[in-house]
């Protein structure tokens, strides 16, 4: 594989090189405080003045048309430089993605470029109390009124919703399960919105009651009835490359390894493994985005979730009693990835209510490494099967057996060889 940059590239790369340098701020308060929240939001602001905040967007969205090797580029010096958590990931990390394939140029013309300023901050307004990993078991819904629809229901643990502007999810408009889901876009304007605290007592989080909201038929995004399928592509970026890039790992990784320099030699190997996992997802990554990502997305989210936390588990045994001491410290072991520096971006130390259990994972992932890896196995034997589309199939004799034949290894499945 050619690694090698373009001259462009490499030109691209000095530039936000050095604007970051020049530009990041030392410290921001907590995104999860209101004070930290807008100066979070004022941090967006400056990089979409540098056109540095959705490098990868069309130029009239306030983008620069970046290739995806330009954006890996820029990611790899974000994090790198120690720049603070980005408060509109909701939107142009997930939301975003969505409305470009999705979105009509109304739409489009009306929301995208306000995000990339976080004029608007959305939130993420997927679960309810009785339907979490299980989405399709929501029951909010969305009436059909004169001109729009009115919203009914309860979202709970809405990242960013204590603070945002707006958000998305998913109401039922018919039918049941994964039939009849229409994706809406609503301003949070009308909404209650009880933040939820987390341990320290800040909001990461918020539970949305909605109470016959209306919202025009503008707001809905895509067909009424096909949220289910456009779900699907905002969740895609949420397990792909947009959400947690190569360049947050690799940043970690090496803070990780400074950090064991003077540590018990087996806290300095865990610390190479790392370092060497962070840098083979990123040749992964340049590789995967030269060619057609399709189920490798699912099976990068596989390694870099469990990286992510051996990173925080790791970095709790490097600092050992004083990991949660200071505010340097604990935004060094509580961010949700470690891909930024310890300079001062606080992070709180609670940023999901699933770190409460000892040994659990740093944040929910939605599915398990496990569950992910068998999808990609099952991907597997269909793409043998069928090509690359994806047709409608039962898998039964030959193929099925397979399937089950498969080993588990290193805490996933993979499909069995033919006979």
């Amino acid at each position: 594989m050619d690694l090698d940059f373009t001259p462009a590239e490499q030109a691209f790369r000095a530039e936000v090189r050095d604007w970051l340098a020049a530009h990041v701020p030392s410290r921001l308060p907590s995104m999860d405080t209101r004070e930290g929240f807008e100066a979070h939001r004022a941090w967006e602001a400056r990089l979409a003045d540098a056109r540095l905040s959705v490098v990868s967007w069309p130029e009239e969205h306030g983008g620069r048309s970046a290739s995806p090797i330009e954006w890996l580029i820029f990611e790899e010096e974000y994090w790198a430089s120690g720049a603070p958590a980005r408060v509109s990931q909701n939107g142009i990390f997930l939301l975003a993605p969505t409305l470009f394939t999705f979105g009509t140029p109304s739409q489009q013309a009306a929301f995208l470029g306000r995000m990339a300023r976080a004029e608007d901050v959305w939130a993420q307004a997927w679960s309810e109390p009785e339907a979490g990993s299980d989405l399709a078991a929501l029951s909010s819904r969305a009436v059909k009124v004169e001109g729009g629809w009115l919203l009914h229901g309860r979202k709970t643990w809405s990242s960013r919703a204590a603070f945002a502007s707006h958000g998305f999810g998913l109401f039922r408009t018919s039918g049941s399960r994964h039939h009849g889901l229409t994706y809406v876009l609503f301003s949070l304007e009308d909404v209650a919105v009880r933040p939820i605290a987390q341990l320290d007592g800040t909001p990461g989080f918020a539970e949305l009651l909605f109470d016959g909201v209306f919202v025009p038929d503008a707001m809905v995004l895509g067909e009424p009835g096909q949220g289910w399928k456009i779900a699907m592509a905002t969740t895609s970026s949420e397990r792909g490359l947009t959400l947690r890039s190569p360049g947050r790992f690799l940043a970690t990784a090496e803070r990780l390894v400074a950090l064991a320099r003077t540590a018990d030699p087996a806290l300095q190997d865990r610390a190479a493994r790392c370092l060497v996992d962070a840098e083979a997802y990123r040749l992964h990554t340049f590789g995967a985005v030269k060619g057609e990502l399709g189920a490798t997305t699912s099976m990068g989210k596989v390694f870099w979730s469990e990286l992510d936390l051996r990173m925080h588990a790791l970095a709790m045994d490097l600092l050992g009693p004083c990991a949660a001491e200071t505010p340097v410290v604990r935004a060094a072991i509580c961010s949700r990835s470690l891909g930024r520096s310890t300079r001062g971006h606080e992070r709180d130390p609670a940023q999901h209510h699933r770190r409460t259990r000892p040994g659990a994972a740093p944040m929910n992932f939605s599915f398990t490494s496990e569950q992910l890896a068998f999808a990609a196995a099952v991907r597997e034997v269909l793409r043998d099967r069928c090509g690359p589309r994806r047709p409608r199939v039962v898998l039964e004799g030959a193929d099925r057996a397979r399937l089950l034949r498969g080993a588990r290894a290193g805490g996933g499945w993979r499909a069995g060889p033919h006979h």
